[in-house]
C-alpha cells in the first residue's frame, strides 16, 4: 500500500524510481517515497494537461489560454513561466521540458495504461480493464471559475468514460456469468441510470439466476424514471423481455435471446422480411438480364420502397443470391449516395466500396473500372436524385456515362425520385421501372380472405404485430383496408401507421388520416414541382407520427437530423440528454429511426428532411445542436490525430465511417469561427486526403479556410494554431498533387509566421513541405537547406517524431545530390527512431528509400536485402500500396543482379496487383520494366507490346510523367535491335522533355554516354533531334527514323 497523501513540497525530494501519475480518483504523483496529491492549483492543472498530451509539445499560447483565459497573452505567458518553474520543484516533475515556445512532460500514467488495455486485441486484457476501470477521473480538479478549464476537464472525462462504457457494452455481449454481468451492469447504471443496454443485461442476469421478482421491481422503477424524466415508456425489446418473464408471447419478428451488448434494431430490409413486389422484382430481373440494359432506374417517390426492392433484386439480402450469382458472376455492390453533396464525390465512394486504398484523382474513373472484376457485375446506386442538376463539369450523368464506357461488363441499378436524364443528357440508354405503391384492396375485396392477399394489407399486418403482439387482422380488416387506401399503398406510410396500433385502434388511425389537414405543397425532392398524391400521403403520415411523439421525442428527432450518413451511440451521447438511448429506442419503436448491422443509427431521407424542418423551427435547439455536433467531431478528430504518426489504415477506417459528419463539423466550425475546433479537425483530415490519394478533393475542401483563418488568427490564438496546421496540410496536399508553386507559397507563409502561433509539428512540416516543393522544381540545394533547418529545429525541441521526419527527408535530398553514404546514414537514423515510435508508415518509407540509396552506392546486394525487408514489413502490416512499390523496386534490383526470371515473375505479380487496384501509374511502370526484362532476355519481339500498352495508358489518361520512362525503354529496345543512333536520338529527346525530372535526366544522360557510338555517330544523332511526338509515333509504328 502506498503511504497516505502528504502535502506537496516546494523542494524536490530525491526519487528512487521513475515517477508514476495516478489520474483516476484523486490525482497524485508517486515519485519514490513521495506521494504528491493534486489539487485545483495551476501547477497541478498544468501537469495534468501535459501528462494527458502523452509527451507531445504544447504551445505556450495554448496553455496560457487554457489556464488564464481572462488574461492577455503577455500576462498568461508570464504566469506560465512561473507555474512551470513551480511545477518542476515537485517530486517527480523535474522532467518537465520547456523551450521558448512550448512545454511537454513525458510521464507514465494510469489513464494511458487503461485506454491501451481497453483497446487491446487480447480479450483477457480488455476484460480486466473493463472490470477494474471506471473510477472517476481527475477527482477534485474542478475549477468553476475557469470555463476553459471546465470544458477541457469535461472533454477528458467524456473521452475516457466513453472508451470504458463502449468496452463494457462489448464485454456484456460476450460474458456468460450472470453474477459478473449483473455487477458490471450495476456499475454502468451508476454512471447513467437510463442506460438501456445495462438495464437489459441486468434484467437478463436476474432472470438467469431465478430472480424474477427483483427483475420486475427493477423494470418498474426504470419505466417510472423514463416516464418522469423523458415522458416515454421502455423500448420494445425491454418490454418483450419482461413479457417472456411473465410467459407472454414475444413481439412478432423479435430477435431470439442473445446476451445483451449493443442492441441491434435492424431495419426490415432483409429478403425474409420483404413483402410483395413480385411483379416489380420479376420485371427488374428480366431487364437486368438483357445485354442492352446497362442502366436501370427504379423510379418512384420517397417512401415507396425503392431501396428495399433494389436490395432484393441485386441479391444483397440473401433471398435472391442465386439470381445474382447467375446473372452477375462478378458480384454486386451497394453504394449509398444520400450523404454526398456533389457528383464528383461518387468516384471516391465507389473506390471505398471496392476496397481501393488510394485513389489517383486524374485517373480515378479508370482506376475504379480496373478494380471491378472482368465478369459482368452490378452496382446499386441508392438515392441519386439530389445529385442531379448540380453545377460543375463532373455531373452525375457524366460520371455514370464514363463508368459504363470504361467497363463494358458493369451494370448500374439506380434508385431515384426523378429520371436521371431529366436534368441532362445521357450517352447510355436509361431504362425505367416505375415503382408504385403496394397493391391495395378495392371495394370488392374487403373481406379477410381477399384483403389479406394484397401486399399493402400484408405489410401493415406484419408491422402491426411487431408493434403489438395482440393485434389480429381479422378484427380490423376493414379499417386496415381504409388505411392502405388512404396512404396509396406507400410502404413507409403503412409501416409508420402500423406502429400506432399500440396507441389507438386501426379505425381511429383511419379517421386521423382522413381528417389530416397538414398537406405537403411541394415535391420533397425538387423545389418548384407540385406535390403528387403519394407524396402527400407519406408526408401526412410522417406528420401524424411526429404529432404522437412526446415533446422530448420530437426534440430528439430534430436533433439527430443534424447527423449525416448515420451516427454512432457515442455521437448521439454528445448531443446531450435529448439523444439519450431510451429516446432513440422510442423513435426506433415508432419506425422513425433504425440501427444497421454496423451499430449505426440511420434516418430514412424523408424522416431526416422532416427532422431538419423541426430543427429549423427551433432556432435555440438548432444552434445548440449544431455546436454540440461540431464539438464532438472536433474531439473525435483530435483523438484520431495520434494515428497520423502510426496506424494510417486505422485512421482511414475511422474517418471513412464519419466522413460526412466530419465535413459538416468543419463547415460549422468555419462558419462560427471556432479556431480550436478547426485545428483539431484539420490534422487528421489532411492526412486522410493524402493517404487515400484524394488530393484535389482535399485541396478543394481545405483551401477556402485559409483566408478565413488568417483573419481570425489576428485576434484569436487558437485560430493561429489552427492556421499553422492548415498551412502544413494544405502545402503537403498541393505538393503531392503537383501544385508546387502554390504549395511552396503556402508553406513559406507558414515558415514566416514562425512557431509563436504554431505547434512544432506544423512549423517543421511547413519547412519540410517547402523543401519537397523546391526539390520537385529542381532547386535541390535550397531544398536540402530547408530539410537541414527543419532537423535543427526538431532537435532543439527534442521531438523524436519531427527529428525522424526531417532525417528521412534529408536522406532523400542527399540521394538526389549524389551523396549515397549520407543518404544511408540519415535513412538508418530515421528508421531506428520511427521503429521505436511504432510509426509503421514511415518505417515502410525509410526501408524503401534505403534500398534505393544502397543502389545509388553501388551496393546491389544491400539494396536487395533492404527492399526485401520493406516488402515483408508492408505485408505484415497491411500496407498494400507500399508493398506494391517495394516489390516493384525489388524486381528492378533483381534484374540488375542478373536474376531475370525471378525479376520477371515478380514484375508480373506487381502488374496483376496494380491492375486489380486500378493503379495506372504503377501499371505503366511495371509494363516498361517488363519490356526491359524481355530485352535483357533477348526476347525482343515480346518487348514491344508492353511498351505500347504503357504508352496507351500514359497518353489515354494524361500520365505525362510516365512518357520519359516509355521513351527510355523504347531506346533500350532500339539499341538491342542494333539501331544505336536511333536509341541515342530517343534518349536525347527524353532528356529534353518537360516531364523529365532532374534525376531522371541525369540517369538518361548516363545511358546515352554508355551507348557504343563513335564521335561521328554521336554527331549524327545530335544533328537529327526528335520531337516527343515523333519519338512516340515511332513506337506506335515500330519504325526507326
Amino acid at each position: 500500500m502506498p503511504p497516505p497523501p502528504q502535502p506537496a513540497a516546494d523542494v524536490a525530494a530525491v526519487a528512487d524510481g521513475p515517477p508514476v501519475l495516478r489520474l483516476f480518483g484523486p490525482p497524485a504523483l508517486q515519485a519514490g517515497s513521495s506521494l504528491v496529491p493534486f489539487t485545483a492549483e495551476r501547477r497541478f492543472q498544468l501537469l495534468t494537461v501535459l501528462a494527458l498530451a502523452d509527451g507531445q509539445w504544447i504551445a505556450r499560447e495554448r496553455l496560457g489560454q487554457l489556464l488564464w483565459p481572462a488574461h492577455g497573452a503577455a500576462a498568461a505567458r508570464s504566469n506560465l513561466r512561473t507555474v512551470v518553474h513551480r511545477a518542476r520543484l515537485l517530486p517527480g516533475a523535474q522532467a518537465v521540458e520547456a523551450t521558448e515556445h512550448a512545454v511537454r512532460w513525458v510521464v507514465d500514467h494510469d489513464v494511458r495504461a487503461c485506454l491501451s488495455a481497453l483497446g487491446s486485441s487480447d480479450p483477457d486484457t480488455r476484460a480486466d480493464a473493463v472490470t477494474t476501470a471506471g473510477q472517476p477521473l481527475l477527482e477534485g480538479l474542478d475549477d468553476p471559475a475557469n470555463p476553459a478549464w471546465s470544458d477541457w476537464l469535461d472533454s477528458q472525462r467524456r473521452r475516457v468514460a466513453a472508451a470504458w462504457q463502449s468496452a463494457a457494452w462489448d464485454w456484456l455481449a460476450q460474458a456468460a456469468d450472470p453474477a459478473a454481468r449483473a455487477a458490471l451492469a450495476d456499475r454502468l447504471l451508476s454512471h447513467d441510470a437510463l442506460d438501456e443496454t445495462a438495464m437489459t443485461a441486468w434484467l437478463e442476469a436476474a432472470m438467469a439466476r431465478g430472480q424474477g421478482a427483483a427483475a420486475r421491481q427493477r423494470f418498474r422503477a426504470f419505466a417510472h424514471r423514463l416516464a418522469e424524466e423523458l415522458g416515454i415508456e421502455p423500448a420494445q425489446h425491454l418490454r418483450d423481455l419482461m413479457a417472456r418473464l411473465d410467459g407472454s408471447p414475444p413481439t412478432a419478428g423479435a430477435t431470439p435471446d442473445t446476451p445483451s451488448g449493443r442492441p441491434r434494431i435492424v431495419p426490415p430490409d432483409s429478403g425474409t422480411d420483404f413483402v410483395g413486389r413480385q411483379q416489380e422484382r420479376a420485371e427488374a430481373q428480366a431487364l437486368l438480364a438483357r445485354a442492352d440494359c446497362r442502366l436501370l432506374t427504379l423510379l418512384g417517390p420517397g417512401g415507396v420502397g425503392k431501396s428495399r426492392l433494389a436490395r432484393v433484386v441485386a441479391g444483397l439480402t440473401g433471398a435472391e443470391a442465386a439470381h445474382t450469382r447467375t446473372d452477375f458472376p462478378g458480384g454486386a455492390w451497394w453504394v449509398d449516395l444520400q450523404d454526398l453533396t456533389q457528383a464528383a464525390a461518387l468516384l471516391p465512394r465507389l473506390a471505398q466500396q471496392l476496397g481501393l486504398q488510394t485513389l489517383d484523382e486524374p485517373t480515378a474513373l479508370a482506376q475504379v473500372a480496373a478494380a471491378l472484376p472482368a465478369q459482368r457485375c452490378l452496382m446499386v446506386l441508392d438515392n441519386a436524385e439530389h445529385l442531379l442538376g448540380l453545377p460543375g463539369v463532373d455531373t452525375l450523368q457524366a460520371v455514370l456515362d464514363g463508368l459504363l464506357a470504361a467497363h463494358p461488363g458493369v451494370c448500374l441499378l439506380v434508385t431515384s425520385r426523378v429520371r436521371l436524364g431529366a436534368s441532362g443528357p445521357l450517352q447510355v440508354a436509361e431504362w425505367l421501372l416505375p415503382v408504385p405503391g403496394l397493391a391495395v384492396p378495392d371495394e370488392d375485396s374487403r373481406d379477410l380472405d381477399a384483403a389479406s392477399a394484397f401486399d399493402a394489407v400484408q405489410l401493415f399486418d406484419r408491422r402491426a404485430r411487431q408493434a403489438d403482439p395482440r393485434f389480429a387482422l381479422a378484427a380490423h380488416v376493414g379499417a386496415v383496408v381504409d388505411i392502405a387506401a388512404a396512404v396509396g399503398g406507400m410502404p413507409l406510410a403503412l409501416e409508420l401507421a402500423a406502429s400506432w396500433v399500440r396507441l389507438m385502434p386501426p379505425a381511429a388511425i383511419a379517421d386521423e388520416l382522413r381528417r389530416s389537414l397538414d398537406l405537403l405543397q411541394r415535391h420533397p425532392s425538387a423545389v418548384g414541382q407540385p406535390a403528387r398524391p403519394e407524396h402527400v400521403s407519406v408526408r401526412d403520415v410522417l406528420a401524424q407520427s411526429v404529432a404522437m411523439l412526446s415533446p422530448l421525442e420530437r426534440q430528439a428527432l430534430a436533433a439527430v437530423s443534424m447527423f449525416q450518413d448515420g451516427f454512432s451511440r457515442d455521437a448521439a451521447r454528445a448531443l446531450g440528454r435529448l439523444t439519450a438511448l431510451p429516446l432513440l429506442s422510442a423513435l426506433t419503436d415508432r419506425g422513425l429511426l433504425a440501427i444497421d448491422a454496423d451499430d449505426r443509427f440511420r434516418l430514412h431521407p424523408l424522416v431526416q428532411t422532416l427532422g431538419a424542418e423541426l430543427l429549423a423551427a427551433d432556432p435555440a435547439l438548432a444552434t445548440a445542436t449544431r455546436q454540440a455536433h461540431a464539438r464532438h467531431f472536433a474531439r473525435y478528430m483530435a483523438e484520431l490525430a495520434p494515428l497520423t504518426r502510426g496506424n494510417l489504415r486505422q485512421l482511414v477506417v475511422a474517418i471513412d465511417a464519419e466522413f460526412a459528419n466530419i465535413c459538416r463539423a468543419w463547415d460549422t466550425s468555419l462558419e462560427e469561427a471556432q479556431g480550436e475546433a478547426l485545428g483539431h479537425i484539420v490534422r487528421a483530415l489532411w492526412v486522410y486526403f493524402e493517404v487515400t490519394g484524394r488530393l484535389q478533393e482535399g485541396i478543394r475542401r481545405l483551401r477556402p479556410a485559409l483566408q478565413r483563418l488568417e483573419s481570425m488568427a489576428a485576434h484569436d490564438a487558437p485560430s493561429g494554431w489552427a492556421l499553422s496546421r492548415l498551412r502544413h496540410g494544405l502545402s503537403m496536399l498541393m505538393h503531392r498533387g503537383g501544385h508546387q508553386a502554390d504549395g511552396l507559397a503556402v508553406a513559406e507563409t507558414g515558415m514566416a509566421a514562425g512557431i509563436q502561433a504554431a505547434d512544432l509539428e506544423a512549423l517543421v512540416g511547413c519547412l519540410l513541405n517547402s523543401g519537397s516543393c523546391l526539390m520537385a522544381l529542381g532547386r535541390l540545394t535550397e531544398a536540402h537547406a530547408r530539410f537541414e533547418q527543419a532537423l535543427a529545429l526538431a532537435r532543439t525541441h527534442d521531438d523524436t517524431h519531427c527529428v525522424a521526419w526531417a532525417l528521412g527527408n534529408l536522406a532523400v535530398s542527399h540521394s538526389a545530390l549524389g551523396d549515397a553514404d549520407a543518404a544511408i546514414a540519415h535513412g538508418e537514423q530515421a528508421l531506428q527512431l520511427d521503429r521505436q515510435q511504432g510509426n509503421l508508415y514511415q518505417v515502410a518509407v525509410h526501408l524503401v528509400n534505403l534500398g534505393g540509396a544502397q543502389l545509388d552506392a553501388n551496393r546491389l546486394a544491400a539494396a536487395i536485402d533492404w527492399t526485401r525487408q520493406a516488402v515483408q514489413h508492408c505485408h505484415d502490416h497491411g500496407l498494400t500500396l507500399f508493398e506494391l512499390h517495394a516489390r516493384s523496386n525489388l524486381a528492378g534490383f533483381l534484374m540488375r543482379d542478373g536474376r531475370v526470371d525471378e525479376a520477371r515473375a515478380l514484375t508480373l505479380q506487381c502488374l496483376q496487383a496494380a491492375r486489380a487496384q486500378g493503379l495506372l501509374i504503377v501499371q505503366a511502370m511495371q509494363l516498361t520494366m517488363l519490356a526491359r526484362m524481355e530485352v535483357r532476355a533477348g526476347r525482343l519481339a515480346a518487348a514491344l507490346p508492353p511498351i505500347r500498352e504503357a504508352l496507351g495508358l500514359a497518353r489515354g489518361h494524361g500520365l505525362h510523367s510516365e512518357l520519359p520512362l516509355v521513351l527510355r525503354t523504347w531506346a533500350a529496345l532500339c539499341e538491342a535491335r542494333g539501331q544505336v543512333v536511333q536509341a541515342a536520338r530517343v534518349l536525347q529527346c527524353a532528356i529534353g522533355m518537360a516531364a523529365t525530372s532532374p534525376s531522371d535526366a541525369r540517369f538518361f544522360g548516363q545511358l546515352l554516354s554508355a551507348l557504343p557510338l563513335d564521335d561521328r555517330a554521336r554527331a549524327e544523332a545530335a544533328e537529327q533531334p526528335l520531337t516527343p511526338d515523333e519519338a512516340l509515333a515511332d513506337i506506335e509504328a515500330d519504325r526507326p527514323r
